[in-house]
């Protein structure tokens, strides 16, 4: 399940709501999924960078973080222990989105 922020996140400009009526797909939203998975992946980043103010993040430090872990080897753990506070969140809200995968180690 998506923690609240990253449903901000997919669902700004995407999906519109009424009162007593379901969540609707805009014309936005149906743009997006016609999108390539990589122009979709671009645009859930941008919006996560762009929410990120509203969410008490400098959007500089967590454009430094993304660009950390695009630089990380794929497969390889990477030690949570490091991370602060705000990190930790940002790797939370990207497995969700599935974007990373996190792994228990019983080190």
């Amino acid at each position: 399940m998506m923690v609240p922020s990253m449903m901000k996140v997919s669902q700004r400009g995407l999906l519109s709501q009424r009162d007593n009526e379901g969540s609707r797909l805009t014309e936005s939203g149906f743009h997006f999924l016609l999108m390539d998975t990589n122009a979709q992946l671009w645009y859930i980043i941008r919006e996560y960078i762009s929410n990120s103010e509203d969410r008490g993040v400098d959007s500089a430090d967590l454009i430094s973080f993304l660009l950390e872990l695009s630089f990380h080897v794929t497969g390889e753990a990477y030690n949570m222990n490091t991370l602060d506070e705000i990190q930790r969140i940002t790797v939370k809200d990207l497995a969700d989105l599935g974007l990373i995968k996190l792994q228990n180690c019983l080190c």
